[in-house]
């Protein structure tokens, strides 16, 4: 090829590739459709893992909830406080109403948690276990690190149970083999007796150790090395200076290391330890306030079931009492002559689906507060049972000694016994970092056996001695006759201290700061104390005022129907007073839990909630092996002689436990116990005793104590009982309003039943007249239906046309 078409070759190149420019085509492929279906939206696609996690068969058989259009249910469940605890704490694997109970004025909330947004702060039944056995950094196995080295005061946070801190007394087993082929080429002449021109060696290498560092920050090592050599320099028969072909080289030797200052001491080695089990400990402490407060908020959920119940109670009787008197304006309404006006029937009428709202209202509350216990409980959310309290609200006055409460709470706290774990283990942390401001000394120590022979061990007897052919290596090590002894001391220091200094100054800072936290959460501590021991007061005292309300509303209504035929002006003073009456007797139930659940708050502010519920807290069984490992143990300490360390063993850190049960022998806890009169301030005396109230209406037998009484009296039953009451099945209703539904199942006892909740009247008609669906049917309301006698007619016939159902008062 000529100079010229290559030169016009190259150009037409450079032209080609100047048209192209510089981007880089795409490959092709045969059957390429250009689809990007197997990339798009496949990274961040809704996708279900695979687990292997069978559904709580609790759940998934579960029954549709009871409400308030469908009420029906097949019995009720009867629970005691104590059995609501008791199933509470055995179906708590994980701890559930975890949340701090709040306070509201005097208002008791219970604390507001849930699994579903928020599972990773829960205590469990294994929370303990699983802080005890965190491995924290697992370290190369068989070193040990220098005696001198110790980590910074931040360093000693990490997460780690006490057994992966103790690991480092473990000993380290170390073993390593090697095996080495030499042809090395020599710059030797080829007559040279000591180093052939061509070295060809062949050498094993065998070492196994096992280091052991203990409390004192002594490590110690025994080391045994077995090398195995056979090159090609000649042998002294051949004219060189080997005596044998191939030899063993066996050695056993001990080391010792003791560092003198920085890293000295069974305090300083066993700080690590301690705060780990400081860790453990704050982790108990942390779950023993979740179960308190789990405990609390199952007594308080409780009581807001069995006020839930009292309420449905009222808002049902005061929907009878309107009834009662819709059932007169009705009948004089329509009698003509009609004293009665349609303002006053509307009236009447309006009261009567004011209570039915009542009802409705009170219902679905219970409902609502009957699944928060069921929660608390863990079990099903519905089962066809409804749950019913059978326990009794406590009406006597609890006098809480301020004195004793303040010094139980600051003790029993565990809240604050977890700060003060964490305040124990900064002052370790000063310590701690204190020691790493001395410099490093060290003493070292090393005593070797040695031993060389052909072989590695002669069966010979007796045997060859190097180094005469058949010797053996492990025969001369253990004559002991080559021994090497070594010493040293050895110091390092860094000029300024700087990262020492810093490690000392932030542990100090640390300490300041928990104090001051310390300071603060038993301020906290004491506020949140008063603000209970006040709510207390208070709703005692709301107590004895709903009582006193409650009682003269009912004499006001008992006036009503004695003096009936009087005669009446208006209708608004009996629905007034019916009004009044219902919501007097639904602010006593409330009072009366809020009562009895700020008693609950109190203990638990106390730190005293679970012994005062006769719960324990305490550690779990083990398996069988652990028992029978530490009877061996038991009995091998027993059988040891007990050695006094001295100044070198680490200083009292623990208290040990303390029983908040055990206060004497009155056998309840200080300041907690009932007595007589209440301790209430003097000013909160009600203006008219209670004593003074008597109401003849299921009158009780004994009224509220006064704040000031000396005597205590009984339990009271209340205007009624406070008990449920029973709550018959089919309620009366006005004939021109829906009928009521059949509830609950015939299956269900005849004692205190919920049911007709509603006044199982269905919802969702608001116009007279209309008819559910299925609904039972009433006989209309007539005259051969009214207690006449109570207005001192004898004979239905010789009614009045025109008595009216208000009264205006005669001064009485």
């Amino acid at each position: 090829m000529s100079c010229t078409l290559r030169h016009r070759l190259a150009w037409l190149l450079v032209v080609c590739l100047i048209a192209t420019g510089c981007t880089p085509s795409q490959p092709l492929y045969l059957r390429d459709n250009g689809s990007l279906s197997h990339y798009l939206e496949q990274a961040t696609q809704v996708e279900y893992p695979d687990v292997n996690a069978s559904r709580l068969e609790e759940v998934a058989q579960s029954k549709p909830p009871v409400t308030v259009i469908d009420p029906d249910f097949d019995s009720f469940y009867d629970l005691t406080l104590e059995e609501c605890v008791a199933i509470a704490l055995q179906n708590s694997k994980v701890i559930r109403g975890y949340g701090t109970p709040s306070l509201q004025g005097s208002r008791i909330s219970p604390g507001i948690d849930s699994l579903t947004t928020g599972s990773q702060g829960v205590g469990t039944f294994y929370s303990v276990a699983i802080r005890e056995t965190e491995p924290g950094q697992l370290n190369i196995p068989g070193n040990l690190p220098q005696p001198s080295i110790i980590t910074t005061n931040t360093g000693l946070d990490a997460n780690q149970g006490v057994e992966a801190a103790l690991a480092e007394f473990d000993a380290q087993v170390s073993s390593n083999l090697f095996w080495a082929k030499s042809d090395e080429p020599r710059n030797n002449t080829l007559i040279n007796p000591i180093s052939p021109q061509v070295f060809d060696q062949d050498q094993v290498t065998w070492q196994s150790q096992i280091a052991k560092k203990t409390a004192e920050g002594t490590q110690l090592f025994v080391r045994n090395s077995n090398i195995y050599t056979a090159n090609n320099i000649p042998l002294q028969s051949e004219g060189g200076f080997q005596v044998l072909p191939s030899w063993w080289r066996a050695n056993l030797e001990v080391e010792a290391r003791q560092p003198l200052l920085r890293g000295h001491g069974a305090f300083i080695n066993r700080l690590p330890i301690l705060v780990s089990r400081i860790g453990t400990d704050q982790t108990i402490a942390n779950l023993e306030a979740q179960l308190q407060n789990m405990v609390t908020n199952v007594e308080i959920r409780y009581w807001d079931l069995q006020a839930a119940y009292r309420n449905l109670e009222a808002a049902k009787q005061g929907r009878d009492a309107a009834l009662k008197t819709w059932r007169v304006i009705k009948n004089q309404f329509d009698t003509p002559p009609a004293d009665v006006t349609i303002q006053q029937y509307a009236q009447a009428s309006e009261q009567y689906y004011f209570f039915e709202q009542q009802v409705v209202d009170a219902f679905n509350t219970l409902l609502t507060a009957e699944s928060n216990l069921r929660w608390l409980l863990g079990i099903a959310r519905s089962d066809g049972q409804i749950i019913r309290p059978t326990d009794e609200p406590s009406l006597a006055p609890i006098a809480f000694d301020y004195y004793a409460s303040i010094d139980e709470a600051l003790l029993f706290r565990p809240e604050l016994r977890q700060q003060r774990w964490e305040l124990k283990k900064r002052e370790l942390a000063v310590a701690y970092a204190k020691n790493g401001l001395l410099p490093e000394v060290n003493a070292t120590m090393l005593y070797r056996f040695l031993g060389l022979g052909e072989d590695l061990a002669s069966y010979d007897s007796p045997p060859p001695v190097f180094p005469n052919p058949g010797s053996g290596a492990y025969n001369e090590l253990f004559e002991g006759r080559f021994q090497e002894l070594q010493f040293g001391l050895e110091a390092r220091a860094n000029v300024g201290f700087r990262q020492e200094l810093a490690n000392v100054r932030n542990a100090q800072l640390k300490l300041a700061q928990e104090h001051a936290r310390m300071e603060d959460v038993e301020l906290d501590v004491s506020r949140e104390l008063g603000d209970a021991l006040q709510a207390a007061a208070a709703n005692y005292r709301a107590l004895q005022i709903a009582f006193n309300r409650w009682s003269y509303t009912t004499q006001e209504l008992m006036h009503f129907d004695r003096t009936i035929e009087v005669g009446v002006e208006t209708i608004d003073t009996v629905l007034d007073a019916q009004r009044r009456n219902a919501q007097a007797e639904i602010s006593f139930y409330t009072a009366l839990a809020e009562y009895n659940k700020s008693i609950a708050l109190v203990h638990r502010r106390k730190g005293t909630i679970l012994a005062y519920n006769g719960i324990e807290f305490a550690e779990g069984p083990w398996t069988g092996k652990a028992y029978y490992d530490a009877a061996e143990l038991a009995r091998r300490r027993s059988a040891s002689r007990e050695v006094n360390y001295g100044w070198t063993r680490p200083g009292v850190i623990s208290q040990g436990p303390i029983n908040p049960t055990i206060q004497g022998n009155s056998g309840c806890a200080t300041g907690d116990c009932e007595v007589p009169g209440a301790a209430m301030p003097a000013n909160l005396n009600a203006p008219t005793p209670v004593e003074e109230i008597s109401p003849t209406l299921e009158s009780p037998e004994n009224a509220l104590p006064a704040p000031g009484e000396q005597t205590l009296r009984q339990p009271l039953r209340g205007p009624g009982n406070f008990g449920v009451r029973p709550v018959s099945y089919e309620e009366a209703v006005p004939p021109d309003s829906k009928p009521l539904t059949s509830s609950p199942k015939s299956s269900a006892p005849t004692r205190d039943p919920i049911t007709t909740a509603l006044g199982a009247t269905a919802l969702g008609a608001t116009a007279p007249g209309a008819t559910a669906p299925g609904a039972t049917t009433r006989e209309p309301f007539s005259t051969s239906q009214f207690n006449w006698e109570k207005f001192g007619v004898d004979d239905p016939s010789k009614a009045k046309p025109g008595i009216r159902a208000t009264i205006k008062t005669d001064g009485q």
